[in-house]
């Protein structure tokens, strides 16, 4: 019952992240994904097995923009911004970040469209009021798969590294 009240608590709430959270999510539907570590689920599949909701709060929560961002990982951006005047380095390393984060977005699209089931774990509260959870697809832990590809280093939500993605294959 703790799952369906943090459901109406974002629902209907002004600020849907106003409160701290932990819940998790069962069997959710991959959507789409922008890059390596944002990614849209439909997270109503998730909770309707488990609670017998009505139709109209169904139909609410399905169009509830539900972008969840990967927990404790940062991957290369899709549209990298680099500060200052633009030399060729800076211009190659833009273009390597570009390749790794197209690289990132493609692995995620595919392994989410192809699994089995996929849960969403420890969802919480992220600093842009962001829901961040650990995404675990036919149980492989997704933020590990990129962190052994080398698409994505690790992050703890602060100032983000400087990591040379040109290093990566």
């Amino acid at each position: 019952m703790n799952k369906l009240l943090m459901i109406l608590t974002l629902t209907f709430a002004t600020n849907v992240y106003a409160q701290d959270f932990n819940v998790d999510f069962y069997d959710v539907k991959y959507v789409r994904n922008y890059d390596g570590d944002t990614i849209n689920f439909d997270i109503i599949e998730g909770i309707a097995t488990e609670f017998a909701l009505p139709d109209a709060l169904r139909e609410k929560l399905a169009v509830i923009p539900n972008q969840i961002r990967l927990n404790n990982i940062d991957t290369a951006e899709m549209r990298p911004r680099k500060k200052g005047k633009q030399t060729e380095e800076s211009k190659a390393l833009i273009q390597c970040e570009k390749l790794i984060a197209k690289k990132a977005q493609k692995f995620v699209e595919i392994s989410l469209q192809n699994a089995t089931v996929i849960h969403l774990k420890s969802c919480s509260k992220g600093k842009y009021y962001r829901m961040v959870c650990d995404v675990f697809y036919d149980d492989k832990n997704l933020a590990l798969e990129l962190l052994n590809l080398k698409y994505g280093y690790i992050y703890d939500g602060g100032t983000k590294a400087k990591y040379d993605w040109c290093s990566v294959n």
